[in-house]
């Protein structure tokens, strides 16, 4: 019986069906080379396609049945943290407290991301996003009245007209007292330009015996900022 030699030349480009190629018989050797990293994946048309390699740390993310698929970042985790205190005490109301704010430098404590920055006691946030924002504050009572102090968080997001985010109050029965109190609220900051926070404080009753407590060394009134997510 003759052989009969089948080329390149000899045999058509359709001649190889899909039922004739046996399962499990296409290796990967016989695959295209790539490069390291990258993925293979179908495209719109169905045909397949490659994905380059990403950047170290990402993951890749499927965007559904209508698009390919893409690198992202892996993200999770706070990205934005910051600490600011008031340095110098003060008697009866200020809204806002505009003056004597340093952000926290004490050792042991630090800034994660970008800082947030004041202005007569108006705070810009560094980039958009949903944060946790919050306010303590340490009051003393000098004399005999009963007397509440108040803590408030006002928010804008025209950069000019301010409502308050949070209220929060607490009370002095007694004379030569101190008290304390903490709020938090979330803002979301969706323009940098317009979305800004201040801080009050205010009294009730005897104004002139009610004293806002600060130090330069330690968190006594302060203010923190964590960014959550993006808006």
């Amino acid at each position: 019986m003759a052989i009969i030699k089948i080329t390149d030349q000899s045999l058509a480009s359709d001649a190889v069906k899909t039922a004739k190629i046996l399962d499990n018989n296409v290796t990967l050797a016989k695959l295209g080379d790539g490069t390291q990293g990258d993925v293979l994946y179908y495209g719109a048309s169905g045909a397949p396609a490659r994905l380059g390699f990403g950047t170290s740390g990402d993951f890749l993310k499927t965007q559904g049945t209508g698009a390919n698929p893409t690198w992202a970042s892996a993200g999770g985790g706070l990205t934005q943290a910051d600490t600011w205190r008031l340095t110098v005490s003060f008697t009866g109301v200020a809204v806002p407290i505009a003056s004597n704010w340093e952000q926290t430098d004490t050792a042991g404590q630090s800034v994660l991301g970008s800082s947030m920055t004041e202005s007569s006691g108006i705070f810009t946030f560094p980039s958009t996003g949903y944060y946790m924002v919050g306010f303590g504050i340490k009051a003393y009572q000098s004399n005999g009245a009963a007397l509440y102090n108040e803590a408030d968080i006002d928010v804008t997001i025209n950069d000019s007209s301010y409502v308050k985010l949070v209220e929060m109050w607490n009370s002095h029965y007694a004379y030569a007292s101190w008290g304390g109190l903490f709020c938090q609220g979330i803002v979301d900051v969706t323009d940098v330009a317009n979305v800004k926070v201040r801080f009050s404080a205010s009294v009730q009753a005897n104004a002139a015996g009610q004293v806002t407590s600060a130090d330069t060394d330690i968190n006594t009134t302060y203010v923190t900022f964590m960014r959550l997510a993006d808006t």
